[in-house]
């Protein structure tokens, strides 16, 4: 157990005995908080085994803060304790943080505080040694660009930087907890059926409680997104926020850790796994008391909101089999999650954008006469304009047709198993499926039929975009599709259908495989869409010959012009995916149509071989009804021949190579977005193939790969649509789509100083309010150094390279732009000598330390191993005992080394008599783990304890003839009036620079500009500046992103432009961002990771 050491005027740090509460002043409970909390200005009562607790001890300590800090489960009364703060404060969890004598929150509030700038303005007075800021002239050194921007302590790829861990695979270390109650109530209704018919023998329900467990690995995998009853909850959860409002109700997520929700994941696999074996083997009591336990759990969860699992993985912490630091990227990303929320969420209903016209100069056209083209361009396209702008008919997409065909295939595979003895399918359930896909076919395709009426010229933008004309081919397959469902009630019906769609499929395939060749475009125009139009061909000879096997001669036609396209738009594809960048997650799934086109080419070569040879069978003498069933008979006889099969086994290689690289996270996104909808006729297609290849060897092994493929196209319709819906109700669907390429990064880096003058303007304020607070002083400075860090450079970019190729397109459109950027240099140079007096300390250098890792314990005199280490105590200063092994000696040992301390470093895992000497500590010492720190003879305890002593001062006066004083920081010869109102000034006239920018040279960039030119002007940029500098401000500008999704749009911007050189930004990002923002970059865009870095690939 770690020792008090001690109280300093100030409040130092002290972690308590069992009795330091007890001996407070105060008769009752409530009296001894109330002295504990007005005693320090910080004071924390916590757990020793909550990462909560742990991770703010460690940001205190981290800002160099003095606190008292109480554990409460190491206080004889520490239950009580609990309780009594619980009534006091009404907050039911640990940590609780005071400052000043009141309650500011747990870690969340308080980590939030810090981000805000405010916990500086609370924590006034507190500064110490390591952060003293003076007054003076300015010097040498004192502000930009006499110094370079701050960097971090510790990055990302440090070798002393603690290794971050998360929750597996893609499980969001976030989660809502909602979502997870919705999700627990869902099982308990099914466990609870499972242990009623399990009881009763039901032989049905085998496949019930695999479907149970299936679900349970995929949300195991990846959360509640991918999962049929997580994806429910979620439709459940965007419900209750649309209907809670109205009925004047408060809604929102309810943010909770994942790793412990992902352990109570897998406890429920174990469960579900145990009732689908002993199903199988007839234990059907065995098999009802899993599934009832299953139930009460889920029950406990749903109803009570208590998790057994996250209640066992506490325990794991706790006794140390898990890791405390599991919660280290939760903790940190609570807050982004929060505000992406907000963000997502909000309404600010901003107006609607305005059309601009910009004539030629005179000089380019007399008097300047207007011509046809004129700039037009509409300026307001904002991103709050962006997330708002619902529109059910305006931005409705023929790209969204893509969400009809998937449902209406798995329909259409219904019925063709309903044809087959093998299956024997239920007519009744492919009938209300088609009745479905009717329903969900209308939510899109209504509304894009009166766009056609209203905005029609939305539509013809639609047709002649390069990439967006490909899904004009869908419409007409999902009509051939509806055909072969239609024939089961009228022959002559299906016909018109079959015929109307065929016509127009192959219309449209011509016309568009024309346009591709008659049309200059470039090779990043090209993704997996364009094979959309053999698909559909394919198709259509598909489904032909099942209406009428007459038309099998015709069908050839669609057949082999759909295979030569496939043919040769699968290789320019192939090797466009594998040459190219493909920074756009959107278009990456578009991969998915390399597994449909070689799958329903298969079903197609079979159908119509076999058509064929039914007519040679007996020519002229059948009639349809009798044409069809020789054919059919001759499909179910023959099956697939060599053609097909190698055609099918195609297509299951493709799709295999799809599944790689959903693990390999290419495939993968964390968010949703309707171009994942390519997923869903491609597994429909490879299912029927899966079917019709059955038919044709007939074994166990073929029978459960068409079973498993069909329940996978299943579940993947399912997911896409309950997600699709939950979009739909949260308005986030038919909305206009958000557009970025290579030059994106522009208006990003612009996002990133607006939140930069955001906290400078608070930090202006708070330093104005109270000019002796150090702490915000040196928080004022490092902000204003990252500003101007990033908007000079970003400055000389525009004024260099970007205005003069945007003019080089529209001579004289930047002029407007080019003198808000020079008055913003001066508005700089204002503000930069207002904030001259605000120089930075220069503490004297600490001589150079280290720890002496030869260090034997047998070379100290004593009887004992421990009167061995008490020797070393009494020889040495300082003397730590760890382990080689261990983060947490690692970091204590490098902290007192860079604090230019020198010390013997026993390292038990290396000395002989080691494993002993850990014992005799424990006993001796009551602490349990390593490392154990002494000073002058005496011991601190183990990392945080030590940590904890040298924030506090406390440290350096237990040691000895070190001087932990400091001169206290003024703002004297700073004029705080002249300086906030500078401060204003800048911010208003930079944001006002920012938006026009962002409304009038954006537009034309992203309208007018080719990608190819874009990705040119980023590599001038690149070659404009020096690497060094280029080492500054990227990983500034993605410190300074409020968001994940922006941070990583913007690397991929650069990566979009220069592939190239992918890890050499990677290189330059990894050294300066914090390890849990590099954990997540490098999972997002892992194209980055630079060599010596886990993940690694040569490029």
């Amino acid at each position: 157990m770690e020792r008090s050491g001690g109280k300093s005027p100030e409040g130092a740090v002290a972690v308590p005995i069992d009795d330091a509460f007890g001996d407070l002043a105060g008769e009752s409970i409530a009296a001894k908080l109330q002295t504990a909390v007005n005693s320090n200005r910080v004071v924390v009562f916590g757990r020793s085994t909550c990462p909560f607790c742990i991770e703010v001890t460690r940001t205190l300590v981290d800002l160099v803060v003095p606190f008292l800090y109480y554990r409460l489960d190491e206080l004889p009364n520490g239950a009580a304790v609990h309780e009594e703060l619980k009534k006091a404060t009404g907050q039911r969890t640990v940590p609780y943080v005071y400052i000043n004598g009141s309650l500011v929150g747990g870690c969340d509030a308080t980590k939030a505080l810090v981000a805000s700038g405010e916990f500086d303005r609370m924590v006034s007075g507190l500064a110490t040694s390591g952060t003293p800021v003076s007054t003076g002239g300015a010097g040498e050194g004192d502000l930009p660009g006499g110094e370079g921007p701050p960097r971090l302590k510790l990055a990302g790829v440090d070798q002393d930087a603690q290794r971050v861990i998360g929750a597996l695979f893609e499980f969001p270390n976030t989660v809502d907890n909602r979502v997870i109650r919705l999700v627990a109530l869902q099982v308990f209704f099914v466990s609870l059926f499972l242990a009623i018919f399990s009881y009763k023998k039901a032989q049905s329900w085998h496949w019930v409680a695999v479907g149970l467990l299936t679900d349970f690995c995929l949300r195991f995998y990846a959360g509640a997104g991918i999962s049929p009853l997580g994806s429910l909850a979620m439709l459940g959860a965007a419900a209750i926020d649309l209907a809670g409002p109205q009925l004047g109700i408060k809604t929102g997520p309810v943010w909770g850790a994942g790793p412990p929700k992902q352990f109570a994941v897998s406890v429920g696999i174990v469960f579900s796994m145990l009732i689908v074996v002993l199903q199988f083997c007839g234990a059907w009591q065995a098999a009802t008391v899993v599934a009832s336990i299953l139930a009460f759990f889920a029950a406990l969860e749903g109803f009570l909101n208590f998790c057994a699992g996250c209640w066992f993985f506490g325990l794991g912490i706790k006794y140390h089999v898990i890791p405390d630091s599991i919660y280290m990227v939760h903790i940190n990303t609570l807050p982004e999650t929060k505000y992406h929320w907000s963000e997502w969420t909000k309404r600010v209903r901003p107006p609607a954008p305005v059309l601009v016209e910009e004539r030629f100069a005179p000089s380019l056209r007399p008097g300047g006469k207007p011509t046809h083209i004129d700039l037009h361009y509409k300026a307001g396209k904002t991103t709050d304009w962006e997330r708002e702008a619902f529109d059910y008919v305006k931005y409705s997409k023929m790209s969204f047709s893509s969400a009809v065909i998937g449902p209406v295939a798995v329909a259409a595979l219904f019925r063709f198993t309903s044809l087959i003895p093998q299956f024997n399918t239920p007519n009744l359930v492919w009938q209300i499926l088609t009745l479905l896909s009717l329903v969900w076919a209308a939510i899109f395709l209504v509304p894009y039929l009166l766009k056609c009426i209203k905005y029609p010229h939305k539509v013809r933008q639609e047709w002649q975009h390069p990439m967006m004309n490909n899904a004009f081919s869908v419409p007409w397959m999902t009509l051939v599709v509806y055909a072969f469902l239609a024939d089961h009630y009228s022959n002559p019906f299906a016909k018109v259908l079959f015929w109307a769609g065929a016509s127009l499929m192959m219309l449209f395939s011509v016309i568009i495989v024309g346009n591709w060749l008659a049309t200059m475009r470039h090779e990043g125009l090209v993704n997996g869409a364009f094979q959309m139009a053999p698909v559909g061909n394919f198709i259509v000879a598909v489904m032909g010959p099942l209406l009428d096997p007459g038309y099998y001669e015709v069908c050839f036609l669609w057949f082999g012009f759909a295979m030569l396209m496939w043919i040769t738009l699968f290789v320019f594809t192939f090797q466009r995916m594998v040459l190219g960048h493909n920074a756009d997650p959107r278009g990456r799934v578009f991969s998915a149509i390399w597994i449909a086109a070689p799958a329903v080419a298969s079903i197609a070569w079979s159908i119509l071989v076999d058509a064929r040879e039914a007519s040679r069978a007996n020519p002229g003498a059948w009639s349809r009804e009798e044409f069809w069933y020789a054919m059919f008979g001759m499909l179910q006889g023959n099956g697939m021949d060599t053609t097909a099969m190698t055609l099918f086994y195609m297509a299951i290689a493709m799709g295999l190579v799809n599944a790689w690289m959903v693990w390999r996270r290419f495939l993968w996104s964390d968010q949703f977005f309707m171009q994942m909808w390519a997923f869903g006729f491609p597994t429909a297609g490879l299912a029927w193939a899966a079917v019709l290849y059955h038919m044709t060897v007939n074994t166990a092994l073929s029978k459960v790969l068409a079973v498993a493929l069909i329940a996978l196209a299943c579940l993947v319709c399912i997911v896409l649509v309950l997600r699709t819906t939950a979009g739909i109700l949260r308005l986030k669907v038919f909305i206009p789509e958000h557009k970025w390429g290579p030059m994106s990064h522009l208006p990003l880096a612009q996002e990133a100083l607006r939140h930069l003058l955001d906290q400078l303007a608070g930090s202006a304020s708070a330093l104005a309010a109270d000019p002796s607070n150090a702490r915000v002083a040196a928080r004022l400075r490092e902000q204003w150094l990252a500003f101007r860090t990033i908007n000079d450079f970003y400055l000389d970019l525009k004024d260099e390279i970007c205005f003069p190729q945007i003019s080089a397109f529209f001579p004289g459109h930047h002029a407007k732009a080019m003198a808000q950027n020079a008055e913003m240099r001066r508005l700089e140079d204002e503000l930069t000598a207002l904030l001259a007096g605000l120089a930075k300390a220069a503490p004297e250098k600490a001589a150079k330390g280290g720890a002496d890792a030869s260090a034997d314990i047998d070379t100290y005199s004593g009887a004992t191993l421990v009167d061995k280490v008490a020797a070393a105590a009494a020889q040495h200063s300082l003397v730590v005992v760890g382990r080689s092994t261990c983060p947490f000696c690692i970091e204590i040992t490098r902290t007192l080394a860079d604090m230019g301390l020198s010390f013997p470093y026993i390292l038990v895992d290396k000395l002989p008599s080691g494993a002993a000497l850990h014992e005799e500590l424990k006993k001796a010492t009551g602490q349990r783990t390593v490392p154990y720190v002494y000073a002058n003879g005496k011991l601190l305890g183990g990392c945080d304890a030590t940590k904890a002593l040298i924030a506090s001062g406390e440290f350096d006066r237990l040691l000895g003839g070190r001087d932990g004083g400091s001169s206290a920081a003024t703002g004297k010869g700073v004029d705080f009036g002249a300086l906030l109102a500078a401060v204003g000034r800048l911010d208003l006239h930079c944001k006002s620079s920012y938006d026009y920018l962002e409304d009038h040279i954006r537009p034309v960039v992203r309208r007018y500009i080719p990608g190819p030119v874009q990705k040119k002007i980023m590599n001038d940029c690149f070659d404009a500046k020096p690497a060094e500098q280029w080492f500054q401000v990227l990983p500034l500008v993605v410190q300074s992103l409020p968001m994940l999704s922006q941070r990583a749009t913007y690397i991929r911007a650069f990566i979009w432009a220069m592939p190239e050189r992918c890890q050499q930004f990677g290189t330059m990002i990894a050294l300066g961002v914090d390890p849990v923002n590099w954990y997540r970059l490098r999972r997002v865009v892992p194209d980055i990771i630079p060599r010596g870095e886990a993940g690694w690939k040569r490029f």
